[in-house]
């Protein structure tokens, strides 16, 4: 008893104390902690999917520019844009059960592992609260991300959809090599409205975190956007940046409806959780 008295009185006997005090506390809350698992894996898989499709995207600019000055275009650079968002579909499922799983051992370990300042003032705050800084981690990321693939992809899908119509009014053979010079024109000409369009969808997102942003705040954007066009697209008698409203003018809108309807509805679900475990 003399002994368990002195370790008690140790520091590592105090923050041993602590730890089972924190662990008995928060042993009712391990299940709904784990009810935001899901909610983490579909935010790191869609972190997962958009890097996949940007990456491609920006393969795809890159190695469009770079045939077109060499003056040997394939169609390569087509088939690399067409890839993105089919290649996204694989990298978010699997990091999506991959990082639900994680999420879930971690939590799990929080009970289960060894006594450590870190673990106990983390466990201290509660549970639920140290899942849902977690699940913040990535949820920001997880909105924006998507949104910069969209932003680069997203307008020049919609001229593919355009190029394949138009190429079906014609007799002669689909030739994906011939897309690439749009691709390549397009990286030229619009590429800052590109990059620009992908800095207000982040800022955007950002907003809606802190709290939900006017409904039309795609307008400012579209406008922003269309004045980044300019760069150089006024060149080239102001067509790049006709393009580029009326293309942003139905991508913008469905962007940032996406974001805010997905974020209203992750807030809905921590809070319901949360009330849940009260």
């Amino acid at each position: 008893m003399h002994h368990l008295a002195t370790d008690y009185r140790s520091p590592q006997g105090a923050l041993a104390a602590r730890w089972e005090r924190a662990r008995e506390a928060n042993a009712g809350q391990l299940e709904r902690a784990l009810d935001l698992a899901d909610l983490y894996g579909k935010s790191a898989g869609r972190i997962a999917g958009a890097v996949t499709a940007v990456l491609l995207v920006i393969a795809s600019f890159v190695s469009a520019l770079v045939e077109l000055g060499a003056h040997q275009v394939s169609g390569a650079p087509t088939l690399l844009l067409l890839l993105g968002f089919p290649a996204a579909v694989p990298a978010y499922l699997i990091t999506r059960a991959a990082a639900a799983r994680a999420f879930r051992r971690e939590l799990r370990g929080c009970l289960e592992g060894e006594a450590d300042l870190a673990s106990v003032e983390a466990l201290e705050d509660g549970l639920l609260a140290l899942a849902q800084r977690r699940l913040d981690d990535v949820r920001v990321l997880g909105l924006s991300l998507p949104l910069a693939a969209v932003a680069l992809a997203g307008p020049l899908l919609l001229h593919f959809l355009v190029f394949l119509v138009a190429e079906s009014a014609t007799i002669a053979p689909l030739r994906l090599k011939d897309f690439t010079f749009w691709i390549g024109a397009s990286a030229m000409m619009v590429g800052v409205a590109h990059a620009a369009l992908v800095v207000l969808s982040h800022d955007y997102v950002m907003q809606l975190v802190r709290g939900a942003p006017r409904r039309r705040w795609w307008v400012p954007t579209l406008g922003w956007t269309t004045l980044a066009s300019m760069i150089p697209g006024v060149l080239a008698l102001g067509i790049p940046v006709l393009l580029t409203l009326m293309t942003g003018a139905v991508i913008i809108p469905l962007m940032f409806g996406w974001a805010r309807e997905q974020n209203d509805f992750e807030l809905q679900l921590v809070a319901g959780i949360k009330a849940c475990a009260e």
